[in-house]
């Protein structure tokens, strides 16, 4: 879990703009191994976090799919 939260960290420090696609995924990662033995919280935790960063991430790869694509029909 601390490697997590040194990845999140990390990414948080050399890549501002769009950090959040990385921490936050990181971070969800290193919430849901926070608990380990409790096997309803755990699942909560990322069926949560799943749905956060599918989310976050959904809209950016439409994007690149758009942009791929466009080029096509031009």
């Amino acid at each position: 879990m601390a490697l997590l939260m040194v990845l999140s960290v990390g990414s948080l420090v050399f890549f501002p703009s769009g950090s959040y696609l990385f921490y936050l995924p990181l971070l969800a990662t290193a919430l849901t191994a926070f608990f380990r033995r409790r096997s309803a919280a755990r699942l909560a935790a990322g069926a949560v976090s799943g749905v956060a960063v599918l989310l976050l991430w959904v809209p950016v790869v439409f994007l690149l799919w758009v942009a791929m694509i466009q080029p096509m029909f031009l």
